[in-house]
């Protein structure tokens, strides 16, 4: 049986996490959000920041929405950027970013006897006989997973509020397979949601690692359509989680070379 939404301990989490902290969202062209501590100065065309993390990282300059970035923080920031010269200044988008290949073409050019194709059975009834099931290809079966809610209600509140505030919807959070892991089903409709919900995924553990470092190793992820069918499984570690939101780790490549499947 599904555990229903946390909703009032999640509006609190958001109240608490609205007031202190300043954070600054970069909007990037392919409609991701990037959350940092402050806005980004400019040096030699990059954009750099510092994670919410603390961990420094940087875009390509024309990856960036800039109107709707400034439009997103223009509360706190005025649409300014910090450049070089300490200056203010807007600039004019850049070149379209190249289109980023389909997971089907990735797929296809791998040629290593790996992933052919995704699973595309439709999820079954969690298993309740307390025997893992695993996949086709070993791994255990986290659409079988038993859900039960997670023990430890702090962290999975402060997930399901990062979600909420990335307006990622038709997320559960759950007990994991061990312990201080937590286990987050979304539902994806498309193959860009599908993306989405893995980078703000990896974005949501790091950002609940660090209010709750002690008591969380890894993210377990199970992707699903509307339908119930498998649309990718992982289990991110904290450096798969910071590679990918630094973009060190490119989305695509990650996806198809880490699907549990």
């Amino acid at each position: 049986m599904r555990t229903a939404r946390l909703l009032p301990l999640v509006a609190l989490a958001l109240a608490l996490l609205a007031a202190p902290a300043a954070a600054y969202v970069i909007i990037l062209k392919d409609g991701t959000q990037v959350i940092t501590r402050d806005l980004y100065r400019v040096e030699n065309g990059k954009a750099r920041f510092v994670l919410q993390n603390g961990t420094e990282s940087f875009l390509e300059l024309q990856e960036i929405d800039i109107p709707k970035t400034d439009e997103a923080n223009r509360v706190n920031y005025s649409g300014a950027m910090v450049l070089d010269t300490g200056k203010a200044e807007q600039f004019k988008e850049g070149t379209p970013t190249p289109r980023a290949p389909k997971l089907a073409d990735l797929i296809a050019a791998r040629g290593d006897g790996g992933l052919r194709a995704l699973p595309s059975t439709r999820r079954s009834e969690p298993d309740r006989s307390g025997r893992p099931v695993q996949t086709s290809a070993g791994y255990q079966d986290l659409t079988r997973f038993p859900r039960t809610t997670m023990r430890d209600t702090d962290v999975s509140t402060s997930l399901l509020a990062f979600f909420q505030a990335q307006n990622v919807e038709g997320v559960m959070v759950y007990q994991g397979t061990r312990e201080r892991i937590p286990l987050v089903e979304i539902t994806t409709g498309s193959e860009a949601a599908v993306f989405r919900g893995l980078l703000v995924s990896a974005n949501a553990l790091l950002a609940t690692r660090d209010k709750h470092r002690d008591r969380v190793d890894s993210l377990q992820v199970i992707l699903i359509t509307p339908q119930g069918s498998r649309a990718g499984q992982f289990e991110l570690s904290p450096e798969d989680a910071a590679g990918l939101a630094s973009r060190r780790l490119e989305l695509t490549r990650f996806y198809v070379d880490n699907v549990q499947f």
